[in-house]
């Protein structure tokens, strides 16, 4: 699964830079947060879009990782106390067997 993996970023990377080559003789103007910003290469806009995505999908992968780090720490805590307790549980002396024997 991890050649697979491997194989499709590449693919995909290559896409992309093929991309970025055809289209750097293209350029285009932006507006964004009342900020007006023209004639930038269409590849460099791509690209910083692409950089943005890749940040925001770190960010919640991080987030993420950290959420699910915290409640595996909460399960083995609640695993360790369930084993402390089905030994102390295992120890006790069986008061049936004591009533029947006499």
């Amino acid at each position: 699964m991890r050649i697979f993996t491997l194989i499709l970023s590449l693919i995909v990377m290559i896409l992309f830079i093929i991309f970025l080559i055809l289209n750097r003789s293209q350029y285009v103007d932006i507006r964004f947060l009342g900020f007006s910003y023209s004639g930038l290469p269409l590849f460099l806009v791509v690209f910083l879009s692409f950089l943005a995505g890749v940040f925001f999908a770190l960010v919640i992968a991080v987030v993420n990782e950290i959420r699910i780090r915290n409640q595996l720490g909460r399960i083995k805590k609640e695993n360790r106390r369930l084993k402390e307790e089905l030994i102390s549980l295992r120890n006790l002396p069986v008061e049936e067997e004591a009533e029947e024997k006499e």
